[in-house]
């Protein structure tokens, strides 16, 4: 039977782990490695971008998404970073950051990103990323997807 302190926080192997696969995962997305992104996620991923409204819950969809979203982070620069991490049933590491994005007509937009990162518990890998995104960082995003895509995002959150 695992002491309190180990069944409130999981196993410190466990946790660091993850936190390296959760970063492997953020740098993919700098790397604009789409297939390194999705080799850090379980089978049946749920990831919220709000306050879109956006839910990915298909792997293919999430594909569609990082192909469309890693070309905004060519010419991000990050203005600050906190990182706090937290771990419990499940697995779960919180991250914040301000950025600064030049887009691809030249202009720049800021904003904070607040992501919380779940852990699929059989297989270690991310289960889903929870996002919060300022509100010029959202209008970027959408510029950045699709009409065909943006509706396939949406649909997702009106068939749930």
């Amino acid at each position: 039977m695992p002491n309190d302190l180990e069944s409130l926080l999981g196993n410190p192997r466990s946790l660091r782990t993850f936190i390296e696969l959760v970063h492997r995962h953020e740098q993919s997305e700098y790397d604009q490695d789409v297939a390194a992104a999705m080799d850090t996620v379980c089978a049946d991923p749920y990831y919220t971008i709000m306050p879109l409204g956006w839910i990915i819950r298909d792997r293919g969809l999430l594909r569609d998404f990082y192909t469309a979203l890693v070309p905004l982070f060519k010419h991000m620069v990050p203005v600050q970073a906190n990182r706090q991490l937290f771990y419990g049933t499940g697995g779960l590491v919180q991250w914040d950051r301000s950025v600064r994005l030049t887009l691809e007509d030249g202009s720049s937009v800021s904003g904070d990103i607040l992501a919380i990162v779940t852990r699929d518990p059989a297989t270690g890998l991310v289960s889903g990323e929870h996002a919060f995104i300022g509100d010029q960082l959202a209008d970027a995003f959408e510029r950045a997807f699709t009409p065909e895509l943006i509706r396939k995002l949406t649909a997702e959150r009106q068939a749930g």
